[in-house]
């Protein structure tokens, strides 16, 4: 739903201007808050935990992904254009395939909140999970329960960072790879991702 939205806001200006506010809006809602409204109209099952964990979810991988769209090179677009492109042609073969590393990115950092916001929802309403052993064992001074269920929470965030990571190797291959800290040398300004790479 969010690369969804993200391609809708990218055709339609209009709708970028209607509905972008709304989403930095949304954002300034805390979710622990709307936690225990979910509960009540959804009831005490997954159902509210699924909402609260999409609705934290969903903003980085919208933003990231109108960014990604509107940051391709206008010289491709233009090509495509004078080799009488359509317009979905020039998204299905330029801007989606060029915004999919920040995608990813975006998928990077919702996977990392997606156990919180599970969490969130478990305080609110709910018989197991580790937001529940945590709220158990708060009373209790249950110390030692809490910060297991603490590793664990991070244990599950890393491994879904993981996954996100791996699926972006496999779906987006000439994404560069560049490790924590690097950063472009003044010989890569102006040049594409891939020729600063293949240099490399």
């Amino acid at each position: 739903m969010g690369v969804g939205l993200a391609v809708l806001l990218h055709l339609s200006p209009v709708a970028r201007r209607a509905v972008y506010p709304l989403l930095i809006g949304s954002q300034t809602v805390p979710i622990i808050v709307l936690a225990p409204i979910l509960v009540i109209m959804l009831g005490y099952g997954m159902a509210p935990k699924l909402v609260i964990v999409a609705l934290i979810c969903f903003f980085p991988i919208v933003v990231n992904g109108i960014d990604g769209l509107r940051s391709v090179d206008p010289e491709l677009i233009l090509m495509m254009r004078t080799l009488d492109a359509s317009r979905w042609a020039i998204l299905r073969r330029v801007e989606f395939p060029a915004a999919l590393p920040t995608i990813f990115s975006g998928l990077r950092v919702a996977a990392t909140f997606a156990a919180i916001g599970a969490v969130f929802g478990e305080w609110s309403g709910s018989s197991q999970g580790l937001g529940y052993v945590m709220l158990a064992a708060t009373p209790n001074l249950l110390t030692a329960r809490i910060f297991a269920a603490i590793v664990l929470l991070t244990a599950v965030a890393l491994a879904l960072f993981g996954v996100v990571s791996v699926l972006e190797r496999i779906f987006v291959p000439w994404a560069p790879r560049r490790s924590v800290g690097d950063r472009p040398g003044p010989s890569d300004r102006g040049r594409s991702p891939a020729a600063v790479r293949r240099q490399g």
